[in-house]
């Protein structure tokens, strides 16, 4: 697999942003180190189902990609 910039990384992650967020269990995306040390898209998830997982994997097969379970997201007032 390609190694790709933290740049390369945040425009796979725009160019994908509208689908990956109406997949069940997305609730965020970003771009950081996966558990080895490795640059990914980050997809925040709260209880992914099984299917989903395996849709981003292939939709998403080129780019290094890691799933984080965070649990419920909200937004903060300011």
């Amino acid at each position: 697999m390609k190694d790709y910039s933290q740049d390369e990384l945040l425009s796979e992650r725009d160019r994908h942003e509208d689908w990956l967020r109406a997949q069940p269990g997305v609730v965020g995306t970003g771009v950081g180190m996966d558990k080895g040390g490795t640059i990914s898209l980050k997809v925040f998830t709260n209880s992914m189902p099984p299917g989903t997982r395996d849709a981003i994997s292939q939709r998403l097969g080129h780019v290094p990609v890691a799933f984080e379970e965070v649990g419920e997201v909200r937004k903060q007032d300011a």
